[in-house]
């Protein structure tokens, strides 16, 4: 039951650091929040699964995966050790005025695409930096969270949770 409050909070916090993202220092405020948020989630579903009969293998179960482990480290060392840490990598790429493909081994011209639009075109990437996966760090909070209302469900169909 205290679980969809932090879930809702939770959201909120996911939808700060969407609203944030270019904004680096808000978006680890953000962050930080989420991790709390989240973390206590899981705080609020072990401490009521240790009232029932194989509440804390059931939990124990559960919580076995690598992003689950993963968020609760970061908070905790966000907590005690040190504020998160994301990088916000942003990449630029040129567009090109237009293309050429050579005949191969000379040097006549097979095809050309005329020039189009010229413009810069940039993306942002945000990764916790001591993740190892190839997600971006908001797509791993939304994955975090989704196993997190999964595990609350699978905890009230299994009366597990109230």
């Amino acid at each position: 039951m205290l679980e969809s409050t932090k879930i809702s909070e939770a959201e909120f916090f996911l939808g700060k650091l969407v609203e944030a993202r270019d904004r680096e220092t808000e978006y680890r405020h953000y962050c930080s929040a989420f991790l709390n948020a989240a973390r206590s989630i899981l705080q609020y579903a072990h401490k009521e699964c240790q009232t029932n009969t194989g509440g804390q293998a059931w939990y124990d179960a559960e919580v076995n995966d690598p992003v689950i482990g993963f968020f609760k480290t970061e908070r905790d060392l966000n907590i005690h050790t040190r504020p998160v840490t994301t990088t916000h990598q942003k990449a630029v790429v040129m567009s090109p005025p237009g293309t050429l493909k050579f005949k191969p081994g000379t040097s006549d011209v097979e095809h050309f695409t005329p020039p189009g639009e010229m413009g810069a075109q940039s993306t942002l990437f945000i990764s916790f930096n001591d993740w190892t996966g190839k997600e971006d760090a908001t797509e791993l909070c939304r994955q975090y969270l989704s196993k997190l209302k999964a595990l609350v469900a699978k905890g009230q169909a299994a009366g597990k949770l109230s």
